[in-house]
């Protein structure tokens, strides 16, 4: 009798533990850097999808952007919320005439990753914007 309780124990243990699914160790962020549109003298308008939070929350997200490659959030940041899902930002403040480098960013506990970069060039202002309203000699 003692050995059919133990097998019995051993059986209900052996199945319950098959049925248990081990959950994904989490990962940081999966995001996309969407492409630069309304793209002016100084401020471009950008953003990102997050499609995957990692298995842990997302608590912040946003854009990164400078003037040379691989931008992080160390540098210029606009910080846009948490959570997955889609958003969109306008970059102000920019110079014109100059090529700049986009992404997207998105932090969980385990760390900070990043989408796709981009890369746009904002207007140069003309002879015409520059002299509008100047009484100089060489406008």
């Amino acid at each position: 009798m003692r050995f059919i309780v133990g097998f019995s124990l051993i059986a209900i243990g052996l199945f319950y533990s098959s049925c248990t699914k081990e959950e994904p160790e989490p990962t940081v962020p999966v995001l996309t850097t969407f492409e630069a549109t309304n793209v002016a003298q100084t401020s471009a308008s950008t953003g990102g999808n997050i499609t995957s939070n990692g298995g842990l929350e997302v608590i912040e997200r946003g854009i990164c952007w400078g003037t040379t490659n691989s931008p992080t959030t160390s540098g210029n940041k606009i910080v846009e919320g948490s959570g997955i899902g889609s958003f969109q930002i306008d970059i102000l403040g920019l110079l014109g005439g100059k090529t700049y480098f986009a992404r997207a960013f998105a932090m969980n506990e385990l760390g900070t990753s990043y989408g796709n970069e981009i890369s746009f060039s904002t207007q140069t202002a003309t002879v015409l914007e520059v002299c509008a309203g100047r009484n100089t000699l060489w406008c």
